[in-house]
């Protein structure tokens, strides 16, 4: 992909580095390639930040984000996700959800057809 992606897949996680993987796993296998995966870690201690590093070296679809302050928890990720994002459209993704091959190109359809979605 080149240029602005057209959807934001947020997930936030905090320690669930082998379904994190599984996850982003998922994400990597889209027959729709517009996106980009924005991991907003929530002080996680088991080896996140250097797992997403190392697929962010051969993906810059993905990126690393770490929460950092006060307030913590997955709303506050997503939220933080949010002001990151460089899309217009955005789809939340728990770090322990799986989407099928296809799930992207689907949903960007809908949206797409759905102006009230995205405004």
């Amino acid at each position: 992909m080149t240029g602005r992606p057209v959807v934001s897949i947020i997930t936030p996680t905090r320690n669930r580095l082998n379904l994190l993987c599984e996850t982003m796993d998922s994400v990597a296998a889209q027959n729709y390639d517009a996106w980009e995966h924005l991991i907003v870690d929530d002080g996680s201690d088991d080896g996140t930040a250097a797992e997403v590093a190392r697929r962010a070296t051969t993906d810059l679809r993905i990126r690393y984000i770490r929460r950092v302050g006060g307030k913590c928890g997955a709303n506050v990720c997503r939220n933080l996700g949010i002001s990151q994002s460089r899309s217009d459209l955005i789809i939340f993704l728990d770090s322990d959800d799986l989407l099928t091959p296809d799930s992207l190109a689907r949903r960007v359809a809908v949206m797409g057809r759905n102006e009230d979605l995205t405004s």
